[in-house]
């Protein structure tokens, strides 16, 4: 007979160990087929693969809130603005300084819900998205950006 706690210590060494969730900001790597990527994850909406920095350059505790979808009459497009704390819009400014052309993902419980592309230096708190998304898809981010931040 097995002791529970023999058995307990063959059930952790045959359980899959589960990846951890990456959550944060992160710089995305360049991508190429010649270079392994040790950090790939998955866009939320349509599953499109990006490589992604080993550490995230913010935390989630950094977005300060997310709004409800809202509609542009200009545009005739829905989005959401996300905020960030103004330690995080300088960490972006002092990335598009050094790095114009870098790129971020946003991710949240191992997926990406964006990619944020710094094209000037930030002087708004916030990042607006979802102009690209149809109303279901970017109903999908919304719904998984407010389980970070209700």
């Amino acid at each position: 007979m097995i002791s529970p706690l023999a058995y307990l210590w063959i059930l952790l060494l045959w359980t899959p160990h589960v990846q951890e969730h990456n959550e944060g900001v992160y710089m995305l790597s360049p991508s190429s087929k010649r270079v392994h990527c040790e950090n790939e994850v998955a866009m939320l909406i349509g599953g499109a693969k990006v490589c992604i920095s080993k550490k995230p350059i913010l935390n989630l505790d950094q977005v300060d809130y997310i709004t409800d979808i809202l509609y542009d009459p200009v545009v005739k497009k829905n989005y959401i603005d996300i905020g960030f704390s103004s330690a995080a819009i300088q960490t972006f400014n002092r990335g598009f300084s050094s790095l114009p052309n870098n790129r971020y993902a946003l991710v949240v419980h191992n997926d990406v819900m964006c990619i944020i592309k710094i094209d000037s230096e930030i002087t708004i708190r916030y990042i607006r998205m979802g102009y690209d998304l149809t109303l279901k898809d970017l109903t999908a981010v919304h719904d998984m950006l407010k389980t970070v931040k209700p």
